[in-house]
């Protein structure tokens, strides 16, 4: 399995999140939540800041509400 950042719209907003591939390179999930990036130290800070401009240069990634989102929707604990 391998990964990367990439920018995905989820509720018509943009983020950029961690995106897993099999061994296909297809997608097999992402992130909960766009990433935010943190780092010991400045490489290491440029390192993923430099990831994460890469994914811009990608292909968006459209995703609906995963099934768990649909169900708490409909049990009243997140606002449509």
């Amino acid at each position: 399995m391998s990964w990367n950042y990439r920018v995905l719209k989820k509720d018509g907003a943009l983020g950029v999140y961690a995106v897993y591939y099999d061994d296909a390179e297809n997608i097999q999930g992402w992130s909960e939540h766009p990433f935010s990036p943190v780092a010991e130290d400045l490489d290491e800070l440029k390192t993923t800041l430099t990831s994460m401009v890469e994914s811009l240069e990608k292909e968006i990634v459209e995703v609906g509400p995963t099934p768990e989102d649909r169900n708490k929707s409909r049990s009243g604990n997140v606002v449509p």
